[in-house]
């Protein structure tokens, strides 16, 4: 999937969506990927806000 740029917000929705009711440490380790893959350009900020 991360192949296809335009679908990444699945990953976004899905990864958000799974760790909602998990522990706060999922929670933040879920925010570091999301954030990592921000910063190295490989998540784009508009499919960060679609997901």
């Amino acid at each position: 999937e991360l192949e296809q740029p335009a679908m990444l917000y699945v990953f976004v929705r899905v990864g958000v969506e799974s760790t909602l009711e998990r522990s706060q440490i999922t929670r933040d380790h879920m925010g570091q990927l999301l954030y990592q893959l921000l910063q190295a350009g490989i998540l784009h900020k508009l499919q960060f806000f679609k997901g």
